[in-house]
Order: C-alpha cells, then sequence, then structure tokens
C-alpha cells in the first residue's frame, strides 16, 4: 500500500491495518513509566533541544496529565505525521541519533495515556496532531487526527520557546500508569534521566526540569570523582581496519575503591558494565548473564569495578538493541570478545578488595590487641598504687579445725579496705567463698565450710601447712576479685576457680 498523501489529509484511519485489539495489546510491551518518559524525551534530544520540561498536572495524588515541552527544531507535517506511525522512517536519520525503530514515541506514549497531543512549531509553522483510543476502537483502526493548534496549548509553548521552534506533547487518560502519584512520578524520573543523559546534563549540553526542578546528572562510573581511580579511557579494538564499526567502540574502566560508600550508590548492587548508545544510558550495572556467562557474578569483591561502553548506531547489530532501548542481546562471540578485555581490570580490583580486607582484619585485630594491652596496663598500674598502702598486722586470730589449729592474721588492710577472714557453712552448692562488704571501709571473706573440697581438704587437713596455704590462696583470689572489680571477670575468676576445686574433689575419690 502506498503512502498517503500528507498534505490535504484530515485522519489517516486504515482499516485492516492494525485494529483495536492489537493497539491494547501493544500497550503491554514492558515498558516502566520512566521508560517511557525517556523514548518520548529521546526525540526532543534528536531535535536538538537544549531545555526539556516534563510538568504534570492534576492532584498530588492523582496525575490527571503529562505535559513534555522542549526547544528543538520542531516538525514538519510530515514528521509530526511520521511520529503517530508505528515503524516510521524518518529520512536522513543519522546513526549519531538516539531513534531507530520509529515506534518508541508512539508505543511510550500509548504505554502510559489513552490520548495523546502533538503540538510543534517548527519549518511549516504551528501544527497538531491527536490520537484518542475511543476513536480507535470505534474504528476498529490504528489512527491520529489533525488539530487547529489548541489556544491554551500554543501559549504554553510559545511562553517557554519565546520566538523559536519547539514541541509540546500532552498525554492524558493516564488509566494505564502504574502509580499516578506526584511524588513517585518526580522521584523516577528524575533518577531515570540523571542517569540516561548523565554526560550530556553534566557538560551543560541540555537541561531538563520536572516540575520546575532541575534534574542532576547521576554518573554510575563516577568518573570525575576525585578519589576514582581511572583505570582505561580509549578504545576497546584500536587495532581493526579502518571502516569497521567495532573499531569506534569506546570504553571506561574505574575503580571506586576509595570514594566514600555514601557516594557510592549502593556499590554492590552496581557494580558492572554500563551500556551507553549515542551517549544514552541503554543498560546498567552488567554482570554475569547469557551472553557474558564467565566474566564475573555479583560478587562484593568485584563492586568497585564499574565499566562503560560507549558506541552509537553502527554497533547496534553487535549489541542487540530492542525498541524499548532499556535492554540488549549481544551476539556471543562479540561477548566474548569484551570479556577479554574488560575481566582483567575485574580481576584486578578483585584482587584489590581481597588484600584491603585481609589488611583491615589484620589492622582490626592489632587495634583490638593495643586497645587490649592498654587496659591490661591500667590494671598493673592501679594494682601497683593500691598494693603500696601500708598493710599492718593486728592481733592473731585462731581458725579451728577439729585437733588442727592455724594461726592467721585477724585483719589486714589491703587495697584501701580491712580484710577479715573467718569460716561458715553456706551450703555445699555455693562457692568455696564469698567476700562481703560491710561499711566503714570493711570486708568480710567467708571461707564455706560445707563445700566438697574445703570439707575435706581444708577443715579435715591433717596439716597445717595445707590449711594455710589454702587460707593464703582464698585470701588471695578474693582481694584480687576487689582490685580489679569488673564485675563479669571477678565472677568468672571465682566460678572457673570453684569448678576446679569441686573437680579436683572428685578425682581423689
Amino acid at each position: 500500500m502506498s503512502k498517503p498523501k500528507i498534505k490535504n489529509e484530515a485522519t489517516n484511519f486504515e482499516v485492516g491495518s492494525l485494529g483495536f485489539q492489537g493497539v491494547q495489546s501493544s500497550r503491554t510491551k514492558g515498558y516502566r513509566t520512566s521508560t517511557a518518559i525517556t523514548d518520548i524525551v529521546d526525540n526532543s534530544v534528536d531535535a536538538g533541544a537544549k531545555r526539556v520540561a516534563i510538568v504534570t498536572t492534576g492532584p498530588s495524588t492523582n496525575i490527571e496529565s503529562i505535559i513534555i515541552i522542549d526547544d528543538g527544531h520542531g516538525m514538519s507535517r510530515e514528521e509530526l505525521w511520521g511520529s503517530y506511525q508505528i515503524g516510521y522512517s524518518r529520512p536522513n536519520r543519522k546513526i549519531t541519533e538516539l531513534g531507530k525503530f520509529g515506534m518508541g514515541g508512539t508505543y511510550a506514549s500509548l504505554a502510559l495515556a489513552s490520548k495523546k497531543t502533538t503540538l510543534t512549531i517548527g519549518s511549516e509553522g504551528a501544527l497538531q496532531r491527536s490520537y484518542d483510543l475511543d476513536i480507535v476502537q470505534q474504528k476498529d483502526s490504528w489512527g491520529s487526527i489533525v488539530n487547529d493548534p489548541d489556544p491554551e496549548l500554543l501559549n504554553e509553548l510559545k511562553d517557554f520557546i519565546g520566538s523559536g521552534n519547539g514541541t509540546l506533547i500532552r498525554l492524558e487518560e493516564l488509566s494505564s500508569m502504574r502509580s499516578r502519584r506526584k511524588g513517585n512520578f518526580e522521584s523516577g524520573i528524575h533518577l531515570a534521566i540523571g542517569k540516561a543523559y548523565c554526560d550530556a546534563i553534566e557538560s551543560g549540553n541540555i537541561v531538563f526540569e520536572v516540575n520546575g526542578k532541575t534534574v542532576e546528572p547521576i554518573d554510575p562510573l563516577l568518573w570525575n570523582h576525585t578519589k576514582t581511580q581511572q583505570l582505561f579511557s580509549g578504545f576497546v579494538f584500536p587495532n581493526l581496519p579502518k571502516g569497521d564499526p567495532l573499531k569506534n567502540l569506546k570504553m571506561k574502566i574505574v575503580s571506586i575503591i576509595d570514594v566514600p560508600p555514601s557516594e557510592k550508590r549502593d556499590a554492590e548492587k552496581n557494580q558492572g558494565v554500563y551500556i551507553y548508545r549515542n551517549g544514552r544510558l541503554i543498560k546498567s550495572a552488567v554482570t554475569n548473564c547469557e551472553w557474558w556467562n564467565g566474566s564475573w557474578p555479583a560478587d562484593a569483591r568485584y563492586r568497585d569495578c564499574r565499566i562503560g561502553l560507549y558506541f552509537d548506531a553502527s554497533l547496534d547489530k553487535y549489541f542487540g538493541i530492542t525498541h524499548l532501548k532499556d535492554s540488549i542481546d549481544v551476539e556471543q562471540s562479540f561477548g566474548d570478545k569484551l570479556r577479554a578485555k574488560i575481566k582483567p581490570y575485574g580481576t584486578q580490583c578483585w584482587k584489590t578488595r581481597r588484600q584491603l580486607e585481609k589488611d583491615r582484619t589484620k589492622e582490626g585485630r592489632k587495634v583490638t590487641a593495643s586497645k587490649a594491652t592498654d587496659v591490661l596496663n591500667d590494671l598493673i598500674s592501679d594494682t601497683k598504687r593500691k598494693t603500696s598502702t601500708k598493710r599492718k598486722a593486728e592481733t592473731k586470730r585462731v581458725i579451728s579445725g577439729k585437733d588442727n589449729v592455724v594461726e592467721l592474721p585477724k585483719s589486714v588492710t589491703l587495697d584501701n579496705y580491712q580484710y577479715s577472714i573467718a569460716e561458715e557453712g553456706i551450703g555445699s552448692l555455693a562457692p568455696f567463698a564469698r567476700r562481703e562488704h560491710v561499711e566503714n571501709g570493711k570486708c568480710m571473706i567467708k571461707i564455706n565450710t560445707d563445700h566438697p573440697f574445703v570439707s575435706r581438704f581444708h577443715t579435715q587437713a591433717d596439716q597445717a601447712e595445707t590449711q594455710m596455704c589454702f587460707s593464703i590462696i582464698v585470701n588471695a583470689l578474693m582481694r584480687a576479685c576487689d582490685v580489679h572489680h569488673t564485675e563479669d571477670t571477678s565472677d568468672d575468676l571465682v566460678s572457673n576457680f570453684d569448678e576446679y576445686l569441686r573437680l579436683l574433689a572428685k578425682k581423689v575419690d
């Protein structure tokens, strides 16, 4: 069927071309809101726009329409007609343009809106065209309608572009949008556009605004960050013969190991390869996948390595670019060549990260040991200071055990406490001894005569020396617990010694 004449036609509905059901099915081609908006914005970029504004209308909880305005060169009547076709190929399309299949603008609009209106001012003056799915359903055929320029839209466009050229697109009846909350829309579009057109925004070639707020560039490679290590920048295959499209493939490789974690934007999730077509991000964070199997998995030790691949439309067949422009399907042999070029840098980053983790572990152990040494030295110093306190022996006190008599000091002054020693039956399950602090800086050490070891080898001992030794050990141990008065440590010390005494008593039996 020959292409219809454009100049005098009012509509272009063609029975049998694409029915309503076909149009409805095309609305489910996998577009997210952010993907659809960037696809529409691609046309503004190709039109040479220096400024693009995205504006929503309606309440914050339920967006009613989306308006996209640019100051590009506008469209002719035929270009406007073609922008409503599916598969329209504009004459003299350049390999540096973002558009390719002639479907993105239409499919992206259908994915969001049941109505679309385009007003453009170009070489042929102000022109307007629209689609309405209610009319498409009535005619059971895809098509669009020529309208007279809407005065309200025309004023809005002229306020934006002044006396120049430009285009305004209004999307209405947004029933297909998953979320129509203004806040969700704004944050999603800022992120999508900031990443997709990072280089163009950063270089000042174009400005994007979402509801009046300027979009900031988001560079996943952090190329210009002061802490980024730029490992490689240049052509991937510089030795290929002239005319080979792969000769123009460029690559950047970075290590962001020194970049502060707060600025890495989820380092593990965002590691890998970033694919840019004509300066526009197509695919993010590619690691092991079907076409690149054997490179590296999404692994914590690769998280510092990021790679950017940059190409124009002449390499589309190698990368398998889809009309959504958010996915790729790389030829296996080409993927193997890329892996061979990229993997050594990934391995280098992996080894650096592994060594750093080892060094940090060693350093951590050193710090821990250093702190422990400081604490120990403080304890020793504190102990020396306390044990220099004057010791004075007072009157003797007799500890009796049947026929055994042992004379011990009634009390001694140590560590600013006055210790008194006594015996008391406090139960066989109780510890071998306990201490009780009383008022006026006094401490009572009570040896438990019911303890299995004490009852046998202390109170029933035949040798006075045995009683003396045990009493001295208990005395020293309980005083040590006071000197080093950390409760957990003291309790562990007493508990461990008590367990040892009970085990010793059983072994003798």
